[in-house]
């Protein structure tokens, strides 16, 4: 598994988990071909808690 995050950027974050069948080293082989993955994007609140979540399922074709 991977797991990739985004900068956080106006108290918002990106997360996207993928299962990396193909393997390897390098950015270019986190997201493998014909993979699937989960995005996830995260609000922050003002006291840094989540405030709202929500998911996208992702198939690379």
């Amino acid at each position: 598994m991977v797991i990739t995050f985004s900068r956080l950027h106006n108290d918002m974050l990106l997360a996207e988990v993928s299962d990396n069948e193909e393997g390897g080293l390098g950015f270019h082989h986190i997201i493998s071909t014909f993979d699937q993955s989960i995005r996830y994007v995260f609000f922050f609140g003002p006291n840094g808690t989540i405030q709202r979540c929500y998911l996208q399922l992702a198939n690379y074709n």
